[in-house]
């Protein structure tokens, strides 16, 4: 009798897909709370070495000098980012000595989605079946009723939702199955740049005519836009009017975790980046295709010298650490590694987990015995905040809006309750994360920025809300006076002094229980005391 043909790949449990896992020693404060000597380079390596099945992919180490961490000069520093499947990793854990930090490669999210649809389960075959497709017919127009091109459109109901994007005349067709007796549940719309969004819940959409949406741009509704917009509402907000606009923030040095810069007339001083998407290509961190970063740098850094929009430090000494697309843990870590090598003062990382890290804390503890500030995006889930905001050695930033700055229509109305509404007008958004974490609070809602190819868009969250304190901060490190007396060190005293005044000089705000922390930090408080360059 003929063999049957059994060539192929045997599916088995001898053999699972290989996973990547960071491996370091513990140091700091894991190795206390362990209390053992944390292993030399040497050791590690070695160890490493012991398992065929252990791929060493890379090696992070950019500091050679004697970290703050160190208890000795020998002692390994570097993490190395390595591949094996379960089997292989079960023996490794099983042989490692308990000074071996291990831990499975973790992605990151850059915290731009204040606005996802839902996620759906699968349906059964006999309610598919009950299912019926409707057509609708869309049009987007702009100012002067000219059709908008490239607008990203969600429609969603209780089963189904489905999108897509407008051609060169603003019209889109969308076909949504979903069961007869169900409604829509809304209708989202998105431009790339120079538009507020449209966001409206339950819409009476027909399916027998054309269905028109009418977007308003950013000079519809902001006087003279762009060339008198100088300073955003939170800007403001926090006391830079425009009458303290040598408070540059010159001589700090601020690295921005994110996805890169694009090309913007107000960024141009930003010359230098790496991008860790692209092996720690120099160039090629200019490339931002998702605007996140670039709208992320023009909050702290845009230098329209007061006349178009200022950012709150221009001439801080910006550095662009480009992680995402694809973000993991292991990039976040080379990311951190890099800011202690380049003694950066301030931090900002929009960006986050939802589980925490022991190898990027270790990295985060080092950086802050450093001297190096780490401003945090709190989280957009409206849940417990993220990590590393959650991180002790951090300073987590909620977001707060502004009733009077809300266009109508859109998902930053949505996000208003009456019960954290303050009589001011003053609101914690319900997609702000919260909880004791929290530091400090900031403006996260509605805030326009730069965008690449020279645009400017609006956009809302807790990353928006993080590059306020950032900017904020670099300030106070380079004008207040006490950064250049009694904490000039670089060490974490000088971190946690500045964290402590950033809280001292916030404006209460009770939302309740963890939405706010301290409140908004201003520059108000301590203006008198800083030391202010006269202007030119």
């Amino acid at each position: 009798m003929k063999k049957p043909n059994t060539k192929g790949h045997t599916l088995s449990d001898s053999a699972t897909k290989a996973k990547r896992y960071l491996v370091t020693t513990k140091r700091g404060s894991l190795a206390a709370q362990s209390g053992l000597r944390p292993l030399s380079s040497f050791d590690l390596k070695n160890h490493l070495q012991q398992f065929p099945d252990l791929s060493l992919k890379r090696t992070i180490n950019h500091n050679k000098g004697l970290s703050p961490l160190s208890t000795g000069p020998n002692e390994a520093n570097e993490i190395h980012l390595v591949e094996m499947d379960e089997q292989a990793y079960k023996q490794f854990c099983a042989s490692s000595p308990n000074q071996v930090l291990i831990e499975e490669e973790q992605p990151l999210d850059f915290l731009d989605n204040r606005f996802s649809p839902s996620s759906f389960p699968n349906r059964t075959s006999s309610v598919r079946q009950l299912m019926t497709t409707s057509e609708y017919k869309l049009k987007v127009l702009g100012e002067n009723e000219q059709g908008l091109e490239g607008v990203s459109i969600a429609i969603e109901s209780d089963e189904n939702k489905a999108g897509g994007l407008t051609d060169a005349s603003g019209e889109l067709t969308i076909n949504l199955s979903r069961l007869p007796t169900s409604e829509i549940n809304f209708i989202f719309a998105k431009a790339t740049h120079s538009y507020w969004d449209f966001y409206l819940k339950a819409p009476d959409l027909k399916a027998d005519q054309v269905n028109i949406i009418r977007m308003k741009s950013l000079s519809e509704t902001i006087k003279n836009f762009p060339q008198s917009y100088a300073r955003g509402w939170g800007e403001q907000l926090m006391g830079f009017d425009g009458s303290h606009l040598t408070l540059s923030g010159k001589g700090t040095r601020i690295a921005i975790i994110d996805t890169g810069k694009g090309s913007h007339p107000l960024l141009e001083h930003v010359s230098a980046g790496i991008d860790l998407t692209n092996n720690g290509d120099t160039k090629t961190w200019t490339n931002d295709a998702e605007g996140h970063g670039t709208h992320v740098c023009g909050v702290i850094t845009a230098k329209g010298d007061g006349k178009q929009f200022t950012g709150l430090s221009p001439d801080a000494d910006v550095l662009i650490i480009k992680v995402f697309p694809g973000g993991t843990t292991s990039s976040l870590v080379e990311a951190l590694d890099i800011c202690i090598s380049e003694k950066i003062d301030v931090v900002n990382m929009s960006l986050g987990t939802q589980q925490v890290s022991p190898v990027v804390d270790q990295k985060i503890e080092e950086a802050v015995m450093s001297g190096i500030a780490l401003i945090v995006a709190a989280g957009n889930s409206g849940g417990a905040v993220q990590f590393p905001a959650n991180s002790p050695n951090t300073l987590a930033v909620s977001a707060i809006g502004s009733t009077s700055t809300v266009q109508k229509n859109t998902f930053d109305a949505s996000q208003i309750s009456p019960q954290l509404t303050a009589s001011n007008g003053i609101f914690s958004p319900l997609f702000s994360c919260f909880g004791p974490e929290v530091d400090v609070t900031a403006p996260g809602v509605a805030i326009i920025s730069t965008g690449p190819d020279g645009s400017f868009f609006p956009d809302s969250g807790t990353s928006m809300a993080a590059p306020h304190i950032t900017g904020l901060a670099s300030v106070l490190l380079a004008h207040h006076p006490v950064f250049n007396s009694q904490f000039s060190t670089r060490n974490y005293q000088r971190v946690f002094a500045l964290y402590d005044l950033l809280k001292k000089i916030s404006i209460p705000i009770n939302f309740g229980p963890g939405r706010a922390g301290s409140g908004l930090p201003c520059v108000s408080p301590v203006v008198h005391q800083l030391n202010i360059p006269k202007q030119q």
